[in-house]
């Protein structure tokens, strides 16, 4: 971890914010449904681990005033890794046969917080950070106090490849609708999430961010 912490400190130091992330379990390359990382936990690092090292590192890290929030884990996805043991990934899921994303985020938050309950939290959608269109249905994070609703900030990624070469020319009402199923409808007033004001965090590659910016440039934002 000394590595770790001299990262940290060279980087906040310099006057950055630092989300820090759980970005694999197992030390391999990222990210496919196949490389036993798809889920929050493994054979190897069960969720137990999962919990104690986000309230580690959120205590490890909570006299530094620039170190904001906690990244609970990348881009979720079904774990492909054995077939025989397949298993899917949902956000509250009407059955036991996919894990509860929605219940791990809930905990995971908590673990955060038991190291530093000011951090922020972020928690990106289904299926590689993708997808939030599990969550339409009014199955929101609940916490026993409220209030600690505003300490998440919910997370999509974004690519290119994900969309043909229609994105490319495409105008706002066409950008609006390739995202609104996935994650754009999270801006209650009905606006796409690049206008939304409320705290929002959106990945995409160089490419798709000049994309975008065009594009919300062009209507006001």
């Amino acid at each position: 971890m000394e590595i770790f912490d001299a990262c940290v400190e060279a980087i906040t130091s310099a006057g950055l914010l630092v989300i820090i992330n759980n970005h694999v379990s197992t030390n391999r390359w990222c990210c496919s449904p196949t490389d036993t990382n798809s889920l929050w936990y493994n054979k190897e690092f069960d969720e137990d681990k999962w919990f104690e090292s986000l309230s580690g590192m959120a205590q490890r890290y909570r006299n530094n005033p620039r170190v904001i929030g906690y990244d609970i884990r990348n881009e979720p996805r079904p774990d492909l890794s054995t077939m025989d043991e397949a298993t899917g990934l949902w956000w509250n899921p009407p059955n036991r046969t996919a894990a509860d994303w929605r219940k791990a985020s809930i905990e995971g938050s908590k673990a955060v917080w038991q190291g530093n309950p000011d951090a922020l939290v972020f928690i990106e959608g289904l299926a590689g950070g993708f997808h939030w269109f599990a969550s339409k249905d009014g199955d929101k994070m609940e916490f026993a106090q409220p209030c600690l609703n505003s300490r998440i900030v919910y997370s999509a990624h974004d690519y290119t490849w994900m969309y043909g070469d229609e994105f490319i020319s495409a105008d706002y009402s066409t950008f609006k609708k390739m995202r609104s199923p996935h994650w754009a409808f999270f801006d209650g007033r009905g606006q796409s999430a690049c206008l939304d004001r409320r705290i929002w965090c959106w990945l995409g590659t160089r490419e798709l961010v000049e994309d975008v910016s065009s594009v919300c440039q062009r209507h006001g934002s």
